[in-house]
């Protein structure tokens, strides 16, 4: 699964700052999001858990996405 982060719904011009900083604010907090830098566009949040992942596990990794994402969000660059 990935999450495309974009700076404007309309033009859907690519957010690579943000993703950048979604990585390493997840890193910082002990979860390791995927890059997508394919085309150069490098505005892809990948989520890609182990199969045997568990609910725990999970629950905690789409926590700090959401923390992360609200700091960005709070905070533009």
């Amino acid at each position: 699964m990935s999450l495309e982060l974009v700076t404007d719904r309309k033009t859907k011009e690519p957010a690579t700052a943000a993703a950048a900083a979604v990585y390493r604010l997840g890193v910082q907090k002990g979860v390791l999001f995927g890059e997508n830098r394919y085309a150069g566009l490098g505005n892809l949040i990948k989520i890609k858990p182990p199969l045997d992942v568990t609910r725990a596990q999970m629950s905690h990794a789409l926590d700090v996405l959401d923390e992360v994402l609200g700091t960005i969000e709070a905070n533009p660059a």
